[in-house]
């Protein structure tokens, strides 16, 4: 995604942010969840997964590459 990279175009904040708070207005998604099967199907492959991300399983947590 090039917007992360250059911070180009400009976006708008969202106005309803329906996330719950996981995902930040400003700095918009980072990174899609786990799916729920692969939840189901390999769980200790995703929770080794989740332990590199260093936070929760969410939308609003940066990927390890997304340094900004």
């Amino acid at each position: 995604m090039n917007f992360r990279r250059t911070g180009y175009p400009k976006l708008f904040p969202v106005v309803i942010n329906n996330s719950g708070g996981t995902i930040s207005t400003e700095k918009f998604i980072r990174r899609l969840p786990m799916p729920q099967i692969e939840l189901v199907t390999n769980p200790k492959a995703v929770a080794r997964a989740v332990a590199t991300l260093k936070g929760p399983d969410t939308g609003g947590t940066p990927l390890w590459w997304d340094l900004r």
